[in-house]
C-alpha cells in the first residue's frame, strides 16, 4: 500500500469514527447506570465524548491493523507479527470500552466525570503516534 493510499485510509477512518460517534451519541438507550448505585449517571456530554472518542479509537487501530498487515505481507518478520497482536490487543480493548457494547451486553456505564474517557483520548494518542510513525 502507497503511503497517499495509507494517508486516506487513515483520514476515512478518522472520519469515520467521529462520524459514528456523533451519530451513536444522539440516540437513547435507555437508563446509563443501575437504580441501586448511589452515583450519579454520567452526564449526557460525558458519554457523547466517550463515543466519539471510542470510535475515533477503533478507526484509528483498525487502521493501523491494515497497515501492519500489508507490511507483514511483504515482509513476515516477528516484529511485525508483535505488532499485530498488540494493535488486536488494543482493538479489543477500544471495543470492549465503547459504551454501546458495554449497554448492548446489559451493564451500565461506569461512574460519572471526565475519567469515564480520559483512558481513552490516551488510546488515541497513542494510536495516532503508530499511524503517524508507520506512514512515515
Amino acid at each position: 500500500m502507497n503511503r497517499k493510499m495509507t494517508i486516506w485510509l487513515v483520514v476515512v477512518m478518522v472520519v469515520l469514527g467521529i462520524l459514528l460517534g456523533v451519530v451513536s451519541a444522539t440516540v437513547r438507550y435507555g437508563p446509563v447506570h443501575l437504580e441501586r448505585e448511589p452515583t450519579p449517571p454520567p452526564s449526557e456530554i460525558v458519554i457523547a465524548a466517550k463515543l466519539i472518542i471510542s470510535f475515533v479509537n477503533i478507526f484509528l487501530i483498525l487502521s493501523l491493523l491494515v497497515i501492519y498487515l500489508d507490511v507483514y505481507r511483504e515482509v513476515r518478520s516477528k516484529f511485525t507479527t508483535g505488532l499485530i497482536v498488540t494493535i488486536s490487543a488494543l482493538l479489543v480493548y477500544a471495543v470492549t470500552s465503547n459504551p454501546i457494547f458495554q449497554m448492548l451486553l446489559g451493564f451500565p456505564i461506569a461512574g460519572p466525570g471526565p475519567f469515564l474517557f480520559i483512558p481513552d483520548i490516551f488510546t488515541a494518542i497513542a494510536a495516532g503516534v503508530l499511524v503517524y510513525l508507520s506512514i512515515e
